[in-house]
């Protein structure tokens, strides 16, 4: 009768880590799912600064992010780059007074 005691008491408790880890595993994976997506949020901004440039749109920035990470970087490497491209197309439409007539 000891036994079967101690065989019962392993089942359980095996059953009991079974569904404990597997609940850690499940919590865990959606933790992860979590920082993925909101570390990958800065580049969906990013892409869509870009596609809204695609458009047309010159005057459309990047947001500013904390500069010592390296989509904060990008940024700002993507906003400085983009301010010249604009000023360069505003002066080859002649906006820019001072190269309007240097461009034509």
């Amino acid at each position: 009768m000891r036994g079967d005691r101690t065989g019962t008491e392993y089942g359980r408790v095996a059953l009991i880590e079974a569904l404990v880890g597997g609940a850690l595993m499940v919590l865990l994976a959606v933790v992860g799912v979590v920082i993925v997506r909101r570390s990958l949020r800065p580049l969906a901004e990013i892409e869509a600064t870009a596609e809204a440039i695609a458009r047309g749109n010159l005057g459309s920035r990047i947001p500013d992010r904390d500069p010592r990470t390296e989509v904060g970087r990008l940024a700002r490497a993507l906003n400085g780059m983009l301010a010249q491209i604009e000023q360069v197309a505003m002066a080859m439409r002649g906006v820019l007074p001072g190269h309007a007539t240097s461009v034509r």
